[in-house]
């Protein structure tokens, strides 16, 4: 197995995106149109791709908010939960690195609450949930608020 970072590409997003839909792994699949969140997602200035042999296994990025502020989102494939443990770390060091450098004192993320393994995911990249955010998400879905800050 081959391992690479690489700067993010819509197209890397489509692919994952059309896999997941295959697949029928649900989790991975946008609830607003895929060119809007493709839009959201390209406007972070370092997002990432995590290359697998050459394939999209996963994408992540942190949406500038402004007063530095970021929105960190993911976009993961089956073959993200294949090589979960290089994926994590490659995630987890992407938020250390955006935190310890600077670019940003708190970044925050949103999970939906249908995904039960939500809190873990996020507990294991260092955020601390703040609560729940009520008709918050894309489709007016509650979604859990966690975020990351500074000192």
């Amino acid at each position: 197995m081959r391992a690479e970072v690489v700067k993010f590409e819509s197209e890397h997003a489509r692919d994952i995106i059309r896999r997941n839909i295959e697949e029928g792994l649900v989790a991975g699949v946008p609830t607003v149109s895929v060119d809007d969140a493709i839009k959201a997602w390209g406007s972070s200035p370092d997002a990432h791709t995590m290359l697998i042999d050459g394939i999209p296994a996963c994408c992540a990025g942190i949406v500038d908010l402004g007063w530095r502020r970021g929105e960190a989102w993911t976009l993961v494939s089956s073959l993200f939960y294949a090589n979960r443990k290089v994926c994590y770390r490659a995630i987890k060091g992407y938020l250390d690195d955006a935190i310890s450098n600077c670019r940003y004192r708190r970044i925050q993320s949103v999970i939906s609450l249908d995904l039960e393994s939500g809190d873990r995911w996020m507990r294991h990249l260092g955020f601390e949930k703040e609560g729940v955010l009520r008709c918050f998400g894309p489709q007016g879905e509650d979604v859990s608020m966690f975020s990351r800050v500074k000192g």
